[in-house]
């Protein structure tokens, strides 16, 4: 990063730190600037040479002399002209110099409150994109346009060269832990590339940048020695957030070929692209606390998208977030300039973290599906071929036996092949099984992967709200409390995966006991008395005989209720109501029962209501959700030996019932058919 980015970030007050600039300013005509033209020079020989013969070495020794005023080891030196050979190479390195520069300009332009402040510094991620994918060659150019990018904010010839070094060989370091560590794949497509660029290339390599810069300024006279810490962590802050930001989109871009979209896609990836645009402008560009409706809109492009597209969508919210907050718009615009660049980076930290763990799960999971398809495959095929070769043996037996008697002892040869090839048609078909079951395995564990970094997240954002880093503003509360729910709204996803892969995987345990039904339903009803209220819904529960229990997991089956009475207020009407109830029925089980006066459902979506991941009529609604809770519910109701149903009618309300085994201790009283018991109640709705 270059060194006045940093120097704004201290408080604006430092009078030292004005009098170290203007101390440090340099003039454009001294003796350093030779040493650049010599540079210059000596890229403009090896492009016209062209090839390695044509080089004129005297040009290249008086080359390696001029650059010997920069501060690199010699052997580094030394190399330069045998790197410079290529003319395809040079042509690299003066692109990856034009970009680092060009990055350097926007991360000016990023700035906050004053020229020298800014949230996240883009050639630091340009950098670890440029050594993962060149390797060590990548060095010329990332120090010279580092170089160019600090000679450029007006700071001394050698202070530039040092803090140039320094953001060399912090991306460098970075991508070699990469490589060796993570084996790292620039397409980002793993859960430990993701993690590995963020625990390495990000947060670890990026100290190195930052303990360099801070030095240099310090050592120069810069700033003082007392402004050490508060340079150095936003120093690393806006490198990191480079790292994070624009790496993932140079990395998957330049590793993957083009692809030509069918019309549906494009036509999703447009509107996608379209309501993410809408829903980051509208967030921070009015003045309310409003940063989360971008969150799902991130969420669906990991999951339906490549990871460059979800990087690209990333970026694309983060620049919006950047700019709404340098004009003073969006969620993070009050407080002082430390506290909005700690939550504006917070912001971005939680979005880009999240897009990509999930974009990186999603493609593992595409992965084992194609590589289960591909053995189910080679099972048809394995099949049909052992068939075949079957029919042509028995075929033979047959001849042969017809024509020449063919004796007990060789006909029990063929059979013994017959049942070699049954064994391996067996033998395939339990791979294929283990291979279903490792799908639902790999589920498991990647959610646990996912809980990880997402704990992180919510646990800082709560000690801010513990007051940890200062007392905050209420405003700053505010915002911390809609990190926490963010986070919980995620986590709850996050669980009902969990569960949905544990019902697969037939590892849930149930643990069946007698429940009172009058206690489950007012238990559910207590909970979501506040959301209710807030939205303006009336929850009643009609009289329960204190004498009826089932026999059911009490958590589960108040997991089951609650979903369905969460389901009845969040699609309810404004002054709507929702009707809670338990009856005994004829058959020997007891029925829950939660009525709403809503909108009622399509009878379209009816024969698909209970499918994971289908929220019927999503397309019209902006109302959250993931569509697991009913497909859930369903699974832990037959887990429990009960059922789950619904009737629904549009604008007049749905009534969903789940009938569980009475308990063997109650003597049902019964109150009608199975069926009549349950009757849609009168209802009027929009």
């Amino acid at each position: 990063m270059a060194a006045v980015d940093a120097l704004g970030r201290i408080d604006h007050a430092a009078a030292a730190q004005e009098e170290g600039r203007r101390h440090g300013a340099r003039s454009t005509s001294g003796p350093d600037s030779t040493g650049i033209n010599s540079i210059l020079s000596c890229l403009r020989s090896f492009y016209a040479a062209g090839r390695p013969t044509s080089i004129n070495r005297a040009a290249a020794r008086a080359c390696r002399t001029d650059m010997t005023f920069l501060p690199v080891p010699a052997w580094i030196v030394r190399l330069w002209p045998n790197f410079a050979l290529d003319a395809r190479y040079a042509a690299t390195l003066a692109v990856l110099v034009a970009a680092y520069v060009g990055f350097a300009k926007i991360g000016f332009a990023l700035a906050f409150a004053t020229k020298q402040v800014t949230a996240v510094w883009p050639p630091a991620g340009i950098a670890v994109a440029a050594f993962l994918l060149m390797g060590g060659r990548a060095w010329p150019g990332v120090w010279l346009g580092a170089f160019i990018g600090n000679a450029m904010s007006d700071e001394p010839m050698l202070t530039a060269a040092g803090i140039a070094t320094g953001n060399t060989l912090g991306p460098l370091f970075g991508a070699v832990l990469l490589r060796r560590l993570v084996a790292f794949d620039n397409g980002l497509a793993r859960l430990r590339d993701v993690l590995g660029l963020v625990g390495l290339g990000a947060c670890l390599a990026m100290c190195v940048t930052a303990t360099n810069g801070v030095l240099n300024l310090a050592a120069s006279g810069i700033i003082p020695w007392s402004a050490f810490a508060s340079v150095w962590w936003v120093w690393w802050a806006g490198d990191a957030m480079g790292v994070l930001l624009v790496a993932p989109v140079v990395l998957t871009w330049a590793s993957k070929p083009a692809v030509a979209w069918r019309r549906m896609r494009l036509a999703e990836l447009t509107a996608l692209l379209l309501a993410l645009l809408i829903a980051a402008s509208f967030s921070f560009t009015i003045s309310l606390p409003l940063a989360y409706p971008v969150f799902p809109f991130i969420i669906w492009m990991a999951l339906r998208f490549e990871q460059r597209e979800t990087a690209s969508a990333i970026i694309l919210v983060s620049a919006i977030a950047i700019w709404g907050t340098i004009h003073d718009l969006g969620p993070f615009a009050s407080g002082s300039l430390d506290q909005r660049l700690i939550l504006l980076t917070t912001f971005m930290a939680v979005l880009a973290v999240t897009g990509l763990v999930l974009g990186a799960i999603t493609a593992e999971r595409r992965r084992a599906e194609e590589s289960l398809e591909r053995a189910r495959d080679q099972l048809e095929v394995h099949v049909r071929h052992r068939t075949a070769e079957l029919a042509e043996a028995n075929a033979g037996l047959v001849a042969a036996n017809r024509a020449l008697s063919v004796r007990t002892a060789e006909l029990a040869g063929k059979n013994d092949e017959v049942e070699e090839a049954r064994h391996q048609a067996e033998q395939a078909r339990i791979v294929a099984e283990s291979a279903s079951q490792a799908k639902s395995e790999f589920l498991t564990r990647m959610s646990h992967e996912l809980r990880t970094p997402l704990n992180a997240i919510m646990g800082f954002a709560q000690l801010f709200q513990l007051g940890r880093g200062g007392k905050l503003s209420a405003t700053q509360q505010e915002f911390s409390d809609q990190i926490c729910s963010s986070g919980q709204y995620l986590l709850r996803i996050i669980d009902e995966m969990l569960d949905m892969s544990a019902i697969e995987a037939g590892r849930m345990k149930i643990s069946v006991a007698r429940v009172s039904a009058a206690g489950a339903l007012e238990s559910v009803r207590s909970s979501m008395a506040t959301i209710a209220a807030d939205k303006g819904v009336a929850v009643t529960v009609e009289p329960i005989p204190a004498s009826l229990h089932v026999r059911a997991d009490e958590f589960r089956l108040r997991q089951i209720l609650t979903n369905l009475l969460s389901n009845a207020i969040k699609y309810n009407r404004q002054g709507g109501s929702v009707t809670l109830a338990a009856r005994a029925m004829t058959d020997d089980s007891a029925r829950f029962s939660v009525a709403d006066t809503g909108n009622g459902i399509d009878p379209v979506h009816h024969p698909y209501i209970f499918e994971p991941f289908n929220r019927a009529g999503s397309e019209y609604s902006t109302i959250e959700g993931t569509g697991l809770g009913l497909s859930l519910a369903k699974r832990l109701a037959e887990l429990m030996e009960g059922r789950i149903a619904f009737v629904s009618t549009p604008s007049m309300g749905s009534t969903f019932w789940v009938d569980l085994p009475v308990d063997p201790e109650h003597e049902p009283a019964v109150e009608g058919g199975s069926e009549a018991a349950i009757r849609p109640v009168a209802m009027t709705g929009s």
